[in-house]
């Protein structure tokens, strides 16, 4: 699943094949799990892997990730504006604003060029 947040970007898969009932939390930017290191108290250590598609991740139980989910949906009901909620978080990230936008835009397009989904029962 991708989540974009104040924090930062993250991709959270099942890590259970290596550790029973975790998840790894991968971003792309240190700097991201590490806002959610301090925003979450969490001890878990920001492993760091170049080779990898995400080359940041950290490992979490299946429960603390679950609170941690459920604190960011949270979240989400205090604003009206993600973008302009992610430019007032600490610290500011230029980059991921940037890209926030850009992925703004694409959704855009998507939504403009979408072919009209058919319902089976029409």
């Amino acid at each position: 699943m991708w989540m974009f947040t104040r924090f930062g970007f993250f991709s959270i898969v099942d890590n259970s094949e290596q550790t029973p009932r975790t998840v790894a939390v991968r971003a792309r930017c240190k700097s991201h799990l590490a806002n959610l290191q301090k925003a979450f108290k969490l001890s878990a250590k920001i492993l760091e892997l170049p080779d990898r598609d995400y080359g940041f991740r950290i490992i979490l139980s299946t429960g603390d990730w679950k609170y941690i989910a459920s604190e960011i949906c949270k979240d989400a009901e205090q604003t009206d504006n993600f973008k302009e909620r992610v430019k007032t978080s600490l610290p500011y990230d230029y980059g991921y604003a940037h890209w926030l936008s850009l992925v703004w835009g694409d959704g855009r397009k998507f939504q403009e060029t979408r072919i009209p989904d058919h319902d089976a029962t029409d």
